[in-house]
Formats: C-alpha cells, sequence, structure tokens
C-alpha cells in the first residue's frame, strides 16, 4: 500500500543543500537530496512524495545513517577492525552497486549473489540492508528476518536508533510470512541422538521448537553411537505455516 512522506522546509534551496546518505555499503557515500526532490517533489514549501512502503523504509533507513554517524560512541569508534585488503574493498564496492543494478532491473536472484559476496569480503549495514531486501523479495523470509533483526542490533551498538527503527519495523513485517520448521525426537527411548538439519546440529533446546526457515528442500538428519543413522528430504512451499518433522526411535546398529 501506498505511504505518503512528508517532507518539511522552508524552501527548496534549503532543501537542496541538505545532504543525507545514500543507501551505500558504508557510512560515507551521501547524496544532496536535490536529486530526489527533483525526481520525487514538485512543490517547494511542505512537499508530500508518494512512496511504497519498503522505498520508504529505504529511504528512512539512509536518513537515519546521517543521524547515527554523528552520534557514535566512543566503544563504536575505537572498536578494532579486521584488516582488509583494497583488492577486496574495491571488488566489495564493484558487487555492491553491480548488486543494486541488478536489483533495479528485477532480477533479484543474481542481486543477492552479489549481495552476498560483497558483504563476505567487506561487512556493512549498507550492504546487509540490501541484501536482506533481496531475501524478502526472493522470498528466502527466514533469512530476510534474521538480517534484519541482526543489522537492528549493530544498529543500536552504533547508537543509530533511528536506522535500528527502520530495520526493526522491516524485521515485524516478515514476521508474519515466516515458515517453521519443528523437529520433535522421541526423548524417552533414552537415546543418545544427534540431529541435523541441512548438516548443521539442531540441540536439545531446538527440539519441539518452530524455528524459522526458507523455502525449499531440506534434509533432516538423526544419527548416535552404536545406532542406525536416519534422514528425510522435506520440501518447504513458500507459504506461511508450521510444519513438523518427527524423528523416529533409532534402530540399534
Amino acid at each position: 500500500m501506498a505511504m505518503a512522506c512528508v517532507l518539511h522546509c522552508t524552501s527548496l534551496e534549503q532543501l537542496s543543500r541538505t545532504t543525507v546518505p545514500q543507501l551505500g555499503r558504508g557510512t560515507e557515500e551521501i547524496m544532496t537530496i536535490d536529486a530526489l526532490a527533483n525526481a520525487r517533489v514538485s512543490a517547494p514549501a511542505r512537499l508530500r512524495v508518494n512512496v511504497s512502503s519498503r522505498w520508504l523504509a529505504s529511504l528512512c533507513f539512509g536518513l537515519a545513517l546521517c543521524v547515527g554517524s554523528l552520534s557514535l560512541s566512543p566503544a563504536a569508534l575505537c572498536a578494532p577492525k579486521k584488516a582488509i585488503s583494497a583488492a577486496d574493498r574495491a571488488a566489495a564496492q564493484a558487487l555492491f552497486e553491480q548488486g543494486r543494478v541488478l536489483l533495479a532491473q528485477n532480477n533479484t536472484e543474481a542481486a543477492c549473489s552479489r549481495f552476498e559476496e560483497s558483504e563476505r569480503l567487506q561487512s556493512g549495514l549498507g550492504t546487509q540492508y540490501h541484501l536482506a531486501d533481496c531475501y524478502e523479495a526472493v522470498g528466502k523470509t527466514a533469512s530476510a528476518h534474521a538480517l534484519f533483526l541482526e543489522i537492528a542490533a549493530r544498529a543500536r551498538d552504533l547508537d543509530q536508533t533511528s536506522r535500528e527503527e527502520v530495520a526493526r519495523q522491516r524485521a515485524a513485517a516478515v514476521e508474519p510470512k515466516l515458515i517453521k520448521l519443528r523437529i520433535t525426537v522421541p526423548q524417552a527411548s533414552g537415546q543418545d541422538v544427534l540431529v541435523e538439519r541441512d548438516g548443521s546440529r539442531v540441540g536439545r533446546a531446538q527440539w519441539g521448537l518452530g524455528v524459522p526457515i526458507d523455502p525449499g528442500v531440506h534434509r533432516i538428519r538423526a544419527l548416535g553411537v552404536g545406532l542406525v543413522p536416519w534422514q528425510t528430504e522435506i520440501k518447504v512451499p513458500p507459504k506461511p505455516g508450521l510444519i513438523t518433522v518427527s524423528v523416529p526411535p533409532l534402530m540399534s546398529d
């Protein structure tokens, strides 16, 4: 549903001198808002822009970057950072820019892979936000939800309150779309069983708990010392709901 974003300014000239962060990889990129005004705005005094909710969230996320960058805590400013080579930084930026182009062309699958590689080379809140947005667009709701929450946590640590709020709003919007997988294990049998989901261990605390999962094929495996391993594959449809997989008692080897 379209939303209205109301921008207040004394004059278009004043607005054009105002700078806001572009939704870039980190906190360095800024753009003059007159480009936005020329593209989206017609009235000089009280400006009303009709935008989609996703576009509005992205805009507000970028605006929060400006505010947050001015209020970093000493701990955030002094935190040690992993050394990144110039080549990796250049590659990360190139991948990020290509991802944005692909996303604008609705080539979301390819865009996601570019953002993923850019984030691997050099992590940044801007990259993560675009990646989470991309995940949501392709239906990877669990990945999008988890990443928006991670962005919110990082923004909170950087004292970027507005940016944290936008990320939490995006996570809340994705939550009703989540698909959850519940794995039940017969604990009464006394067997010491190790359970895996797609190769990752599912700890006992997760047994019986609905955990968000992306659509697609997933493998559930159970094994133990002196026990015959058991496994199954399930195809999770892109439909919100709860899916339960019950691990049977394992046979002795």
